[in-house]
């Protein structure tokens, strides 16, 4: 009975193929990073922006602290709705639903026409910019090599702790050169650039059906 001899080629191994992700990585990564300086900017920027704003709306100076204060209650409280939401709804749709509202609430203090309302938008911001940390840091637990992730996670904790400093001085800059609408405003543009970005980026990739991670 005959026997198969084995096929012995002398072409070179194929190299191995870099995933895509790595390629991807430092856009995905610079462009949270630029994201969180602005989300957490609104946070730390009404350091400078109360007493501006309530001077501008002709508002008790006492209230320019509630500027900051319940923008970090509703920050805070959002946590706990936004993670298990992530959970069950997928990082995608939660960040897109996020971003959105907060860059309406943006528009919004941008042109509040007394403090009262300027109170009421600065709720509305906390609560939508509570969705960013757990979404994106799902999209980094999930979607990126764990040399990588440790990076990412490095680099965008970093940034959250940059923006304490960095918001207050753009702040400044901003009530210096003009009206503290103005922060909120360029806050507004820098906002609506992600949320095209982010869009067009889940149309172009669609994860399986399974998949509840965030896209990019």
């Amino acid at each position: 009975m005959p026997t198969s001899r084995p096929i012995i080629s002398d072409a070179p191994p194929m190299p191995a193929t870099r995933p895509k992700i790595l390629d991807r990585a430092p856009l995905s990564i610079t462009f949270f990073v630029v994201l969180a300086l602005v989300v957490l900017s609104q946070l730390y920027g009404a350091l400078v922006l109360g007493p501006a704003s309530a001077l501008d709306l002709g508002a008790d100076p006492g209230t320019s602290e509630l500027v900051q204060s319940l923008f970090g209650v509703a920050y805070a409280i959002g946590f706990l709705v936004w993670g298990p939401a992530v959970d069950r709804y997928g990082a995608t749709r939660c960040f897109l639903i996020g971003l959105t509202v907060l860059l309406a609430a943006t528009v919004f203090v941008a042109c509040a026409p007394s403090m009262s309302w300027l109170l009421g938008g600065r709720i509305v911001q906390g609560a939508a910019a509570a969705s960013f940390a757990p979404s994106v840091f799902a999209y980094f637990g999930a979607r990126l090599p764990t040399a990588v992730r440790l990076i990412a996670v490095t680099v965008l904790t970093s940034s959250f702790l940059a923006a304490a400093v960095l918001a207050q001085v753009l702040a400044q800059l901003v009530v210096l050169a003009g009206s503290w609408r103005w922060f909120f405003i360029l806050s507004a543009i820098t906002l609506t650039l992600g949320a095209l970005h982010e869009r067009g980026c889940s149309r172009g990739l669609k994860p399986p059906a399974s998949s509840r991670l965030l896209s990019m």
